[in-house]
C-alpha cells in the first residue's frame, strides 16, 4: 500500500512539473535584430517617428541609438556616455538621461548631450554605483528614481528641469508609476505614494520587493516582484493581492497597453495577459537572453535585450 501511494505521489509530482515546464516554455515566434553597438540594451522608447535605444555594459560607458520605426536604419547618437544608460525621458522638449552612479545628462538638441551638475544642497549620501533607473511624467512634473544595494533609494522631482529635488530613503527603489494626480515609487519592502501636492506616504509591502508597476486608473494597478509574482491593487496601492505566482527568477519590466499586460525578465522569460490579468501565458526564448525593457507598437512588442539585441514579437504570438 505504501509503495502504491509513493508511486502515485511520484507520478503526480512528475506530471505537475511537466505541466509547469510546458506552460513556461510555450513556443513563441520572434525576430532578433542586431544593434550597431553590441552591448546590453537597457531602455527603449518611442518618440514621434523614431525609436530611441540606450544601454551599455556594466561598469562601462553608455550609448544612445536612434532608429526609424521599422528598426531598419540606425544612427548612433552617442557611444561614449560617462556610464551605462538605464533610462531616458523627453519632458518639456528636453531629453533627460539617467546613468549609473546617479549621473544625469540632458539635451535640448540631439546629438549634443550635456551633464547636469547637482547643486551641493541636493547631493545624496552615496553616489557609488546607483543607477537612475526610471523616469515618469506626472501632470505637472518629471519624477526619477535611483537606488541600489537594497538599502538606498532616492526620488527626484523637477517641474522645469533647472532644479531637481531629492528625497532619500533607506530602501532600494526600482519601480515608478503615475496616473492623474497620484504617483507611486516602489522597491525593497516599501511603496511610496503621493497625491497632488501632499507629502510622500509610506506603505509597508511586508517583505515584497517591487521591481516594476503600472496603474490603469487612480485605483487599479499591477506590480511584479523580484520573485516573479504578479500583484494587483484595487485601492490605489494601499493593499496588494497576488494574482499570479512567481515563475521566473527576475522580471525586469512590466507595462500595460489597452487590455495587454506584458512583463519581461532574465533568461528570456516573457509573461503576457490579454485580458488585464485574468489569465496569463508564460514563454521563454530559446536563447535565454536577459530582457530589460520594451515598447508595444503597431501590434508588436519590441524588447531591449542583452548583447545589443532587439527582440521583435507579434502580440498575436503571445496569446
Amino acid at each position: 500500500m505504501l509503495k502504491q501511494i509513493f508511486t502515485r505521489i511520484l507520478l503526480l509530482t512528475i506530471l505537475w512539473a511537466a505541466l509547469g515546464c510546458e506552460r513556461l516554455n510555450q513556443e513563441i515566434d520572434y525576430e532578433i535584430i542586431t544593434l550597431p553597438i553590441q552591448e546590453e540594451a537597457r531602455c527603449i522608447l518611442v518618440q514621434g517617428d523614431s525609436i530611441m535605444i540606450g544601454g551599455g555594459n556594466t561598469n562601462s560607458t553608455g550609448y544612445l541609438i536612434q532608429s526609424n520605426i521599422g528598426l531598419s536604419n540606425f544612427f548612433v547618437v552617442n557611444d561614449d556616455l560617462k556610464n551605462e544608460l538605464y533610462s531616458f525621458s523627453n519632458f518639456q522638449n528636453r531629453w533627460y538621461f539617467g546613468l549609473d552612479s546617479v549621473c544625469l545628462f540632458y539635451s535640448d538638441s540631439l546629438p549634443i548631450i550635456e551633464e547636469y551638475y547637482w547643486n551641493e544642497v541636493d547631493w545624496v549620501s552615496d553616489l557609488s554605483k546607483h543607477p537612475m533607473r526610471r523616469f515618469v511624467k506626472t501632470e505637472t512634473s518629471l519624477l526619477a528614481i535611483a537606488g541600489g544595494k537594497l538599502s538606498f533609494g532616492v526620488i527626484y522631482e523637477t517641474e522645469d528641469g533647472k532644479r531637481w529635488y531629492p528625497l532619500e530613503y533607506d530602501n532600494e527603489l526600482r519601480a515608478l508609476a503615475s496616473f492623474g494626480e497620484i504617483s507611486w515609487a516602489g522597491g525593497n519592502g516599501r511603496l511610496m505614494r503621493k497625491e497632488g501636492a501632499s507629502d510622500w506616504q509610506r506603505i509597508d509591502l511586508k517583505k515584497k520587493f517591487i521591481i516594476d508597476m503600472a496603474f490603469i486608473s487612480d485605483k487599479v494597478g499591477f506590480a511584479v516582484t523580484d520573485g516573479g509574482e504578479i500583484l494587483k491593487s484595487s485601492d490605489s496601492g494601499f493593499t496588494w493581492k497576488k494574482i499570479e505566482k512567481g515563475r521566473a527568477s527576475l522580471i525586469n519590466r512590466m507595462k500595460i497597453d489597452n487590455d495587454w499586460i506584458i512583463a519581461v525578465g532574465a533568461d528570456g522569460v516573457i509573461a503576457a495577459s490579454d485580458d488585464l490579468g485574468e489569465d496569463w501565458m508564460w514563454f521563454q526564448m530559446d536563447e535565454k537572453y536577459d530582457l530589460n525593457d520594451f515598447v508595444i507598437l503597431n501590434g508588436e512588442c519590441l524588447i531591449a535585450a542583452e548583447q545589443g539585441f532587439i527582440v521583435r514579437i507579434s502580440l498575436v504570438s503571445l496569446k
